[in-house]
């Protein structure tokens, strides 16, 4: 969604000399990167697609969707039923609370596995990719772009998951990502946009992961099977305070 775009371009790349990830054995090629980060003073919010740049030569489509380590339905995910069923405790609580303070807390019911951030991004991905064409010929349409106007894909994918997305590397943590399942980079493989930005946050730290099509083998090399991946499996906790002025006299 355009707004939920826009907040991610805000969210992650609002100082735009932060430091932006490269795979380990590419980080002397930022040529791309370099190019897509300047050019974002050019950026256009829009829908379908999410946003777009133009540039001299091409014209970026830029899409946005956020994945997570939990089981997804046609509901959406159990992150996203977890927080709605807590928002209506908590106002629950706070509609029948005759104090002037209110203090809630209550544990998210949710279950995080490697096999789960692998499915839900192939799914959403594959959803993705297969409207790419349906966006070009919008811009086509709406006088954007033209027949002969050449075209470069950027995916943006933020990872969700609550306190963020962790496997045991040897005996460190480390933040695992979607380039290190190897699933989930043979289907960009086999359907690939030209960059993507993978995107994680824990605590008050904010990671940017750079792709390029053109590394995805070597990069499939290193990746591991998601069966292989020992995630931590959180249980967060949801915190919250109401507090009120002269509530008693209402």
């Amino acid at each position: 969604m355009e707004k939920e775009f826009e907040n991610c371009i805000h969210k992650y790349f609002e100082n735009q000399d932060g430091y932006t990830y490269l795979p380990r054995k590419k980080q002397g090629t930022k040529n791309d990167l370099v190019k897509i980060i300047k050019n974002f003073d050019k950026l256009e919010f829009y829908d379908k697609p999410d946003g777009y740049i133009l540039t001299k030569n091409y014209i970026y489509i830029l899409e946005h969707f956020e994945i997570d380590a939990t089981k997804l339905n046609k509901k959406g995910s159990q992150t996203r039923k977890e927080e709605s069923r807590i928002d209506k405790d908590f106002n629950n609580v706070i509609n029948q609370s005759i104090q002037d303070k209110v203090l809630y807390n209550e544990q998210m019911q949710i279950e995080i596995s490697s096999e789960n951030l692998t499915n839900n991004f192939i799914k959403i991905y594959l959803n993705h990719y297969k409207k790419i064409e349906s966006y070009k010929r919008h811009l086509i349409e709406e006088g954007i772009a033209n027949e002969s106007s050449r075209f470069k894909i950027c995916f943006f994918v933020e990872d969700v998951t609550p306190l963020g997305t962790f496997h045991l590397n040897g005996f460190r943590r480390t933040t695992l990502r979607i380039s290190d399942i190897k699933e989930c980079v043979q289907i960009m493989q086999k359907n690939s946009v030209d960059y993507l930005f993978l995107l994680n946050q824990y605590d008050n730290n904010k990671s940017r992961y750079f792709l390029q099509k053109t590394w995805l083998k070597d990069i499939s090399n290193e990746a591991k099977p998601y069966k292989s991946i020992k995630m931590f499996n959180w249980k967060p906790i949801d915190m919250r305070m109401r507090s009120y002025l002269n509530k008693k006299d209402d």
